[in-house]
């Protein structure tokens, strides 16, 4: 009975262990796909924007962003974990939003 309860608590340990590892792995793919998210849409801002100004402040953003994204990547794979991108649906969804913003502020930003 002993023998049993301490095997039980090392599966317990193990068990928190795993699933410690998993939620981790769960906000780091987070963090890819919503620094994803800013690498692609800023990226694509940087495409339309005339605003010398404004186009410095977004580079500096996209810098950040790809930085992040980079780091987040490295840390799932160096964990034995794939990272997992945004959809295309959520891709063509960002940039149709985008689009229709830009079309939407055109006066503010050139």
């Amino acid at each position: 009975m002993g023998a049993n309860t301490g095997s039980s608590k090392r599966k317990s340990y193990i068990e928190k262990d795993v699933l410690s590892m998993n939620e981790n792995a769960e906000l780091l793919n987070f963090i890819y796909q919503n620094s994803q998210m800013g690498v692609e849409t800023i990226q694509q801002l940087m495409g339309i924007v005339r605003d010398e100004k404004f186009k410095k402040q977004l580079e500096s953003q996209f810098k950040e962003y790809e930085e992040i994204h980079s780091t987040a990547r490295k840390m799932l794979n160096e964990n034995g974990y794939d990272e997992k991108g945004i959809s295309a649906m959520e891709k063509i969804r960002t940039y149709i939003f985008s689009n229709l913003f830009m079309e939407t502020a055109s006066c503010f930003l050139f």
